[in-house]
C-alpha cells in the first residue's frame, strides 16, 4: 500500500507543475523487437514484442504510457523436474512447442529530472539527476502467460554527466510485486553503467551493461549488455535501434529492436 501512495505523491507533483509550467511536448512511439533464449529452461523460446508508447514532457517532468503486443514461440508447458545428488527441482520446457499472441500488461512511468538545463543534451560539461516510478497493471491474459496477475513496481534513481561528446550515465533501482500467498514475493535491485558518443550534432551510439538481481526461483542473476543508436531525422521523427546479448541463463541469449518516434512540440 504504501508503494502504491509513493506513486500517487509524485503524479500529484507532477499535476502541480503542469500548472505552473509551459508544456513542452507530446511523442508518440511504435518500438519492434525480438528475443531469443532458454532461459534455464532447456528449450529455446521466441519471442516478438510490438510496443505502443504515448509520452508527454514538460520541463522537467516526464510522464509514458506503454501497450505491448506479444507474439511467442515456445515449449508448450512448463515441466517440473526432480534432479541431482539433493533432489533439487527446476522447471524445464516441453519437447512440445506453441505458439500464442496476445496484449501484455501496460505500463505507466512518471520521471523527473534536475537540474534544469537548456532544451537540448547536446551541452558539454553538464551533470543531471533523475528519479523515476513504474507501474505495471496487471490487465494482460493470466492463461496465455503474458501477466502473473500481479501489480509491479520499481523506483530508481539515475546520474549522467556529459564531457564533450561522450555521456557516462549510471541508475540504480529497486523491484517490487504485490504481496501473494505461496509466491515469488522477492524484491529485487536492479543496476545499469552505460557511455553514450556522440559522432554528431543528431546522432547516438550507445553501451551499456545491466544487472538485475535473481528472484527465489532463479539460479542465476538477469545481466546483460546492449548496444544502441539514435538518429534525428529532423525536429519531429527520430530513428533508433538496438542489439544485446544475455551474459546469463536468465536473460535472454540475443535480442534486437527497432524503434521509430514522432514528436509534436506544445506552445
Amino acid at each position: 500500500m504504501h508503494v502504491v501512495k509513493s506513486f500517487a505523491v509524485l503524479a500529484c507533483l507532477m499535476g502541480a507543475a503542469m500548472q505552473s509550467q509551459a508544456a513542452k511536448h507530446i511523442q508518440l512511439g511504435l518500438s519492434s523487437y525480438g528475443l531469443v533464449g532458454e532461459y534455464g529452461l532447456e528449450t529455446e523460446t521466441f519471442t516478438w514484442v510490438n510496443q505502443l508508447a504515448l509520452q508527454y514532457r514538460q520541463d522537467q517532468w516526464q510522464l509514458r504510457v506503454s501497450q505491448p503486443y506479444i507474439l511467442q514461440d515456445g515449449p508448450a508447458e512448463l515441466v517440473l523436474v526432480e534432479e541431482g545428488e539433493f533432489d533439487e527441482f527446476k522447471l524445464v520446457g516441453s519437447e512440445e512447442r506453441a505458439q500464442k499472441a496476445g496484449y501484455g500488461d501496460p505500463t505507466l512511468g512518471l520521471s523527473y529530472s534536475w537540474p534544469r538545463h537548456k532544451p537540448g543534451i547536446y551541452q558539454a560539461n553538464k551533470g543531471q539527476w533523475s528519479a523515476s516510478a513504474k507501474w505495471k497493471l496487471p490487465r494482460a491474459d493470466q492463461e496465455e502467460g503474458f501477466s502473473n496477475g500481479r501489480h509491479e513496481y520499481t523506483f530508481s534513481i539515475g546520474r549522467s554527466y556529459r564531457f564533450d561528446d561522450v555521456m557516462l550515465q549510471g541508475r540504480v533501482g529497486r523491484h517490487f510485486r504485490q504481496y501473494v500467498e505461496e509466491g515469488d514475493n522477492t524484491q529485487r535491485n536492479q543496476v545499469s553503467l552505460g557511455a553514450v558518443f556522440f559522432p554528431g550534432k543528431y546522432s547516438s551510439l550507445g553501451l551499456s551493461v545491466y544487472h538485475k538481481d535473481a528472484t527465489a526461483f532463479q539460479d542465476d542473476a538477469v545481466r546483460s549488455f546492449n548496444i544502441n543508436t539514435q538518429t534525428r531525422v529532423n525536429r519531429h521523427w527520430r530513428i533508433g535501434a538496438n542489439i544485446g546479448k544475455g551474459l546469463t541463463d536468465s536473460a535472454a541469449d540475443l535480442y534486437a529492436g527497432l524503434q521509430l518516434s514522432y514528436r509534436w512540440y506544445v506552445r
